[in-house]
């Protein structure tokens, strides 16, 4: 029971935030082209702090298990290679394709890594799973970039692939993050504040806008593509990874920090990073809805599984 309170808790604020959205489109509050300009400022402004500030918030010292973050990496590097293999043949359209590609992946797993965690083993082992935040995160939004560069549409040029590449906003806020967090450069503190406060407006204004421009009469057009992405996410990714992890004899806060990453629903910033790079903004925000209300039961029938069995 502790457990799907759990999922509820952390979806239910989600689920808020998107009905406010709704409000804002019922009450005709902002039209479609001031929703892309606010779009476009999460992707170039907030996610980048966000993420920004989420490296340079990484303990170096707690990145002491190898082993489990190389298993995590393969894990989120083998789920991408398969969505790239199955999900054309799902769907025609390229802006559709790089969507359910990254949806095969990338999960919440910030959001949903550390409540999961403290419920069932407290603050004294949350080191594992910020250890694999500080390394998978990143590695979400360079595939990201990559996937969605690529399934842009039409047959991008190398260079040209390369040059959206090294200019995303997202990659740039890595390379620095990393940069500050290796070298040991402290910001000055004012600028550091305004970093972190803009980081904090990314999450709930993405699914405000997402919210607000979500529109419930096309969800049947994308039923297909829907049902394999929304799937991937929540059935067979999870059940791949961790069903290999058993295997392996990963057991304990391990285990549940790959529950974590590879059984959360789809990333908010997955809608943000579509619009902004000319991917399928309407398919992502379908995806990131349908998959968050669906990890309800899939994330307490996985706990509940792992708790039986004694493995967690």
């Amino acid at each position: 029971m502790e457990s799907l309170i759990l999922s509820l808790n952390v979806v239910m604020p989600l689920l808020f935030l998107i009905l406010v959205g709704q409000g804002v489109r019922r009450r005709h509050l902002c039209d479609e082209r001031t929703l892309k300009q606010m779009n476009q400022w999460v992707f170039k402004l907030f996610l980048p702090c966000t993420l920004f500030n989420n490296i340079l918030a990484t303990d170096l010292k707690t990145v002491l298990q190898p082993q489990l973050l190389i298993y995590a990496a393969s894990g989120v590097l083998i789920a991408c290679a398969a969505g790239w293999l199955i999900m054309p043949r799902i769907s025609p359209d390229p802006r559709k394709q790089g969507v359910m590609i990254m949806n095969t992946y990338r999960s919440n797993a910030v959001l949903f890594g550390m409540p999961i965690v403290q419920l069932i083993y407290g603050d004294a082992q949350l080191g594992v799973m910020s250890m694999l935040i500080a390394v998978i995160v990143p590695l979400f939004n360079i595939l990201s970039v990559i996937v969605l560069e690529s399934f842009r549409g039409g047959k991008a040029r190398l260079s040209k692939l390369a040059e959206g590449i090294v200019t995303n906003p997202l990659i740039l806020a890595s390379g620095l993050g990393l940069l500050c967090l290796f070298t040991g450069i402290h910001l000055w503190k004012p600028l550091a504040s305004v970093i972190s406060d803009m980081g904090k407006v990314s999450t709930p204004l993405a699914l405000i806008i997402l919210g607000a421009g979500f529109q419930a009469e096309k969800v049947a057009e994308n039923k297909k593509e829907l049902i394999a992405s929304v799937s991937a996410r929540l059935v067979w990714t999870p059940l791949a990874a961790l069903g290999t992890a058993v295997v392996l004899g990963i057991r304990g806060v391990a285990l549940v920090s790959l529950l974590a990453i590879f059984a959360s629903p789809n990333a908010v910033s997955s809608y943000s990073m579509a619009e902004g790079m000319g991917s399928d903004s309407e398919l992502a925000s379908q995806g990131l809805l349908f998959s968050t209300v669906f990890c309800i039961p899939t994330i307490f029938l996985w706990i509940f599984c792992f708790s039986q069995f004694g493995f967690i």
